[in-house]
């Protein structure tokens, strides 16, 4: 019983938190900067993950959802490709802020440059792209 209430207050502040940073972000214009894009980024991987986990824990807290999970085959693969899918743009989002944020300190001029929003928006587009199709891999039936 501890477990689930624990399971839920971490889900619900998670939904709630990164649901009201993705708000403030669309919301006031003047926030929309390169380093602000990439914390909405890590906003809506952190989301993804939070509705993935918050679903699968669910259905496999219930007998007939473990036999499901079990017996379902693709019900397994797409649990598990959402899941690496979200963990890992969250894994390489951390790395792109990081990343931008000791450009920014160590090369102060280059931070300025007028280009940098819209290549932190190429770098998020490839970066989801690559991870959607690399994870993809498994289920087309290539191990």
């Amino acid at each position: 019983m501890v477990a689930v209430t624990l399971f839920i207050i971490v889900i619900t502040g998670s939904v709630v938190g990164n649901t009201l940073i993705i708000t403030v972000f669309f919301r006031f214009k003047y926030l929309q900067n390169a380093t602000n894009y990439l914390i909405c980024n890590q906003s809506i991987a952190d989301l993804l993950s939070a509705f993935i986990v918050c679903f699968y824990m669910s259905i496999a807290y219930f007998p007939a959802g473990k036999v499901f999970i079990i017996s379902n085959k693709y019900a397994c693969l797409l649990y598990l490709w959402a899941h690496c899918v979200s963990l890992l743009c969250s894994l390489v989002n951390i790395m792109a802020i990081s990343i931008e944020r000791v450009i920014a300190v160590a090369f102060p001029f280059v931070n300025i440059n007028p280009l940098k929003k819209k290549f932190v928006l190429l770098w998020i587009a490839v970066t989801w792209i690559g991870i959607l199709v690399s994870n993809s891999v498994p289920i087309f039936g290539v191990n």
